[in-house]
Order: structure tokens, then sequence, then C-alpha cells
């Protein structure tokens, strides 16, 4: 059986993408901390995002026999990665491509956290590292403006504050120049 992060990261993964083991390697050290930093929502709509991290613990429950707890809030991770599933499925249309991964790889850029990526289990993150983590986390889950999992510009980062997650991704869809193929909506 898969543990549940492994779980959680094959709903990203595309194996034309990347080898699994590469990827597992990739986020290993950051998705051990977002599983483990609860999910607070606190603006009024965003539990919404909590209930789709739950809703991914409760798939895993069913897909593979397990019992976790329903009553432990959900975890920045679930959160991140059942917005990126939804943002593939419902704005990307019926690409072939798989982006759920692109997209969680953009979330983790535009919070500045690729680079603990490169950290492997062995060598981990000193305290002052975990700090750094920690604060950005902090600074997102408080939508105070100061950072997003979308990447805007500082200007528009104002534009966000207080602003629910859904609203903030329509806002990136809207005014970003990227190059995937949404679909209009």
């Amino acid at each position: 059986m898969r543990t549940y992060k492994e779980w959680l990261l094959s709903q990203l993964w595309d194996e034309n993408f990347v080898e699994w083991e590469s990827f597992i390697d990739k986020w290993s050290v950051l998705t051990d901390i977002l599983l483990n930093v609860e999910y607070v929502a606190v603006v009024k709509g965003d539990q919404n995002r909590a209930d789709d991290g739950l809703y991914l613990r409760s798939e895993f429950n069913h897909e593979e026999d397990a019992n976790l707890n329903m009553d432990v809030p959900a975890s920045v991770l679930e959160v991140l990665v059942a917005l990126a599933c939804r943002m593939e499925r419902e704005y990307v249309g019926d690409s072939e491509e798989n982006l759920a991964y692109e997209i969680f790889e953009m979330f983790m850029d535009s919070l500045g956290l690729t680079w603990v990526s490169s950290k492997t289990l062995d060598g981990g993150l000193s305290k002052k590292e975990l700090k750094l983590v920690a604060q950005t986390l902090d600074s997102w889950l408080q939508n105070d403006g100061s950072v997003s999992i979308f990447p805007v510009t500082e200007y528009e980062l104002p534009e966000l504050e207080g602003k629910q997650l859904w609203q903030q991704m329509l806002f990136f869809i809207e005014n970003s120049e990227n190059s995937w193929k949404l679909t209009d909506f």
C-alpha cells in the first residue's frame, strides 16, 4: 500500500513529464513539511479549499482501504494538491497534458519555496531554513497580501489581499499571459 503522501503526489505526477523516483526525491522534504502544516482558512469561503483537501483524504481511504482520520483538519499539501488538480480539470479542459504537476510547481515557485526541492532527506533543512519556510507559509495562510501561490507582480499582490483562493486563481487566469491552453469560462 502506498503512503498517503505518495498517493497525494501521484495525483500530480505525469509519467510523460518526469520519472516517479525523481519526482518523489525532488519534493520529499517540502511535501513532508506541507503535509504537517494545518491549512487554516482565514477568509470566508476558503473553507471550501479545505473541504477539497479533505475530499482527497476520503478518496485515499476509499481507494487504498485506509482509515485516515477525517476529523483532522486539512493540511496545506492536501489543499494545494486539490487546487492544482481542480484548476487543471476546470480550466485546462480536455488536454492530453497533465498540468497539475506544473500548477503545483507554479505554487511552490510563487511562494519562493522551490529551493527546498533541492534539499535531500539526508541533508534536511537547518533551523534557519525551517523558520524561513514557516514564515512564508504563515504569511500566505494569513492572506496578508505579501505572498501568493499565483505568480503575480508585486503591484498585483495587494489586489489579492483578503480574497478567497478561488478569486485569486480567477484573477491570475484573467491577468496572466501564461502558456497554458485554458478553456474559456
